[in-house]
């Protein structure tokens, strides 16, 4: 890493579904405007659309395009989201030819972030950071945590989704255990505690900027 690089921190942002990691983060981002964020689905969207995935994609699953071409995202999440081993493998092959072209994209947008003098921090904001290896990417990981009843009735009323579509979403990733045990903090992000935990995640990332945070200590 250049000079510039090794004093930019990346932190990886992970939750439990419906926690508002995206909230808090999106938060702290207008708070602060030298932090930088990164949104994994954003990237995620548009590698969708690029013509070789789209290709292979097209083959492994058949038709799961828009009349104007595009990606039918919820026909495809049909398909790879659910409780069977079918669902199981088709979210693997999915995985497998999405994952490995967005941390190109993901890697090449940090770089550019890091040469920008007027960084501060990046904060890498994505839900399968840990399946999808994109953890190699950052200097620590912060995992934000919601109790789950306000956790489902928050999907449930911005999503449209319902009660099995969350626990079948949820059961695609890793548990929550997993994730909080590999995280370097934790931020709770309770109905009607939003401001505290923007203001947890603000102090977190200056310790982990001070010479007090032991980036050996850190959980791969």
């Amino acid at each position: 890493m250049s000079s510039n690089q090794s004093r930019v921190p990346v932190i990886g942002v992970v939750g439990a579904i419906g926690a508002g990691k995206s909230s808090v983060v999106q938060e702290l981002a207008r708070r602060c405007p030298a932090i930088r964020i990164i949104d994994a689905d954003v990237v995620g969207h548009a590698v969708l659309e690029e013509p070789e995935v789209k290709q292979r994609l097209g083959h492994l699953f058949g038709n799961i395009f828009l009349p104007d071409g595009r990606v039918d995202r919820k026909k495809l999440a049909q398909l790879v989201f659910g409780p069977t081993e079918k669902h199981q493998k088709a979210l693997r092959q999915l995985e497998s030819i999405v994952h490995p072209v967005m941390g190109c994209r993901l890697k090449e947008i940090i770089e550019r972030y890091r040469s920008d003098q007027s960084t501060e921090a990046v904060l890498l904001d994505a839900a399968v950071l840990f399946e999808a290896g994109w953890n190699k990417f950052c200097d620590a990981v912060v995992f934000v945590d919601a109790p789950t009843s306000q956790r489902m009735a928050r999907i449930v009323n911005s999503r449209g989704w319902s009660v099995e579509e969350f626990k079948n979403r949820e059961l695609s990733q890793l548990s929550l255990e997993q994730k909080k045990g590999r995280a370097d903090f934790i931020v709770l992000n309770a109905d009607g505690e939003k401001d505290k935990a923007v203001e947890e995640l603000r102090k977190f990332l200056t310790q982990l900027k001070s010479s007090t945070f032991q980036a050996s200590k850190r959980k791969k």
